[in-house]
């Protein structure tokens, strides 16, 4: 398919068709990239640091029901959108995002100083070679991440399937969705947040994580001056296992959930 965008003036940019480069729109004001939304769509970016990037101010986000497959000897995101200065940020993912890297992996990456949200009902596979890797990573002043889709990152060092950093912060992982980490020689958490003012977490699915020579937390929740909350439901589950040396185990093979306030 021929690719297509529609002008950048407006609030909302529609691309469809198949890209073999980037999909990029930086130093913008109030814009939305929807990727797919009028035929199938792929973006395929080849030793690339990154597939859909929106930057600038406003109000940010990506809606993506879009293929999208990014690769880079070093470091490599899939769908980013990172704001220069306070914004409210806004990301949706209904597609395949698939991210190989060297040295850092990341799916989905949602950076700013306002609020953030990512909502996935897609798959996420990120793989890093050598460094670390995230499926979905979120810095905001209010984070939120809701997962009915599919998180699988994997890696030799550090691997999060859902990382978020903020003063309040919700992860939710509802009773269709799976979150996996695994990793080699480092720390492996399904589900990683910290929240200055408070945390809330609620597992409906199924978090599994694994390392051979680290830790293994399937959640990981901290808050230095509010509340923690970490509820997993009747029909969550989660696993941990960690099989080397350098594993600390509360479970016999792993961390079910750790929450520090």
């Amino acid at each position: 398919f021929a690719q297509a965008c529609t002008d950048e003036a407006d609030t909302t940019v529609y691309c469809d068709g198949a890209f073999a480069e980037p999909v990029a729109y930086e130093n913008v004001d109030d814009l939305t990239l929807v990727l797919g939304a009028n035929s199938p769509t792929s973006v395929i970016a080849t030793d690339e640091n990154v597939a859909v990037l929106v930057s600038g101010s406003g109000h940010l986000g990506i809606s993506s029901d879009a293929d999208v497959t990014v690769s880079s000897p070093d470091t490599a995101f899939g769908l980013n959108v990172s704001a220069l200065k306070p914004a409210v940020i806004e990301v949706r993912n209904t597609g395949d995002v698939a991210v190989e890297a060297g040295i850092a992996a990341v799916g989905i990456i949602a950076n700013g100083e306002g609020a953030a949200t990512v909502d996935n009902s897609g798959t996420i596979a990120p793989t890093s070679q050598s460094g670390y890797a995230d499926g979905i990573s979120v810095l905001g002043q209010v984070a939120n991440v809701a997962n009915s889709g599919a998180i699988s990152a994997s890696g030799a060092g550090r691997v999060r399937g859902v990382s978020v950093s903020g003063a309040f912060v919700t992860v939710e992982n509802c009773d269709c969705g799976d979150i996996a980490a695994t990793s080699e020689d480092g720390t492996a958490h399904g589900v990683r947040v910290s929240g200055s003012h408070g945390v809330r977490i609620i597992n409906r699915g199924d978090i599994a994580v694994g390392s051979e020579y680290g830790q293994a937390v399937d959640i990981d929740a901290m808050s230095a001056q509010g509340n923690v909350t970490v509820h997993n439901t009747a029909t969550g589950s989660i696993s941990a296992e960690a099989t080397g040396s350098g594993s600390e185990d509360v479970s016999p093979d792993g961390i079910g959930v750790r929450a520090t306030s």
